[in-house]
């Protein structure tokens, strides 16, 4: 039959030393091949002598949406050792570009699930805080590729920790693995960059049954008063992950305007429950009074130059 076939024929390429051509084909249709050997395709196609074989050469790599139908297939099999998978997306991550690594289904589980794999992401990213810092003469091109990669995760993640198999979180496992991933960052001499990333992650957390932003656990984790730095890069990711705003020249900051009344009301609702939060609501709140006040600015230079 054609899956039987289809199986035949990556293995006779992967035999051939052609693994990126293998891979070309199993991603039009990867039902009925094994898993593994789905694996040892991508693995071998990643490899440095793949990508110089002048047999090779002239075959693309597949794309970012092919690829993402793979590792759903891969994701449903539970014949697939989790280790070779995930370090098979990490390696994968530029192909996927911004906002697709949402693709990597099991990558992005691991990394909210998993407190030693954030902090080995923070660790591949950012430098000791205290101490000397490391040698930057002495980072490899692999070394760089790393960084990359793990930012590019850490700027792409929404899952929140703790999340379930039906898409509700459960507080005491989101607060467990807040407070283990503090602890592992904190031995590793990250503990700011630890609270900041854990912020932005947590900026994407749904709203609250009462209608307010952020939810519990979100909420609760957010407003510990000792966690400043978290409360920082809350405040960044929030701001990050509005994207890119469209408008008329001469619009001037409605929008902004829209924004910080919608944030200045969130945090009125917090404000004896959740203070420190409720500032750091607040704060966002500010920045779009100012990002209004700038369009408003440009709207009428706009308007007296025409």
């Amino acid at each position: 039959d054609d899956v039987g076939m289809r199986e035949r024929v990556v293995e006779r390429l992967m035999e051939a030393n052609r693994p990126i051509m293998a891979l070309e084909i199993a991603t039009h249709g990867p039902d009925g091949i094994a898993p593994v050997l789905l694996l040892d395709i991508l693995e071998a196609a990643l490899s440095l002598e793949a990508a110089l074989s002048s047999t090779e050469k002239a075959i693309k790599f597949p794309d970012s949406w092919r690829l993402g139908k793979l590792f759903e297939y891969l994701d449903a099999s539970e014949e697939v050792d989790e280790l070779r998978l995930l370090r098979v997306q990490f390696h994968l991550v530029p192909v996927f570009r911004v906002d697709r690594t949402s693709s990597l289904t099991r990558l992005m589980e691991a990394i909210t699930s998993q407190p030693e794999l954030l902090t080995e992401l923070i660790c591949l990213l950012y430098r000791p805080e205290h101490g000397e810092s490391d040698n930057a003469a002495l980072f490899t091109e692999a070394d760089r590729i790393a960084a990359s990669n793990a930012w590019q995760l850490l700027h792409d993640c929404k899952r929140q920790p703790g999340t379930r198999s039906d898409g509700t979180i459960d507080p005491e496992a989101c607060a467990r693995f807040v407070d283990q991933t503090l602890a592992l960052c904190q031995a590793q001499d990250r503990f700011e960059m630890g609270q900041q990333t854990i912020g932005q992650i947590l900026a994407h957390a749904p709203k609250g049954e009462d209608g307010v932003w952020p939810g519990l656990p979100a909420r609760d984790i957010l407003n510990r008063p000792e966690l400043e730095e978290m409360r920082t890069g809350f405040e960044i990711g929030t701001r990050n992950k509005r994207g890119v705003s469209v408008r008329s020249p001469t619009a001037g900051g409605d929008q902004e305007r829209a924004l910080a009344s919608k944030f200045r009301s969130w945090s009125g609702e917090l404000t004896a429950s959740h203070p420190h939060l409720s500032e750091s609501l607040e704060q966002i709140a500010r920045s779009y009074d100012a990002d209004a006040r700038r369009e408003d600015d440009q709207a009428a230079l706009t308007r007296e130059r025409y």
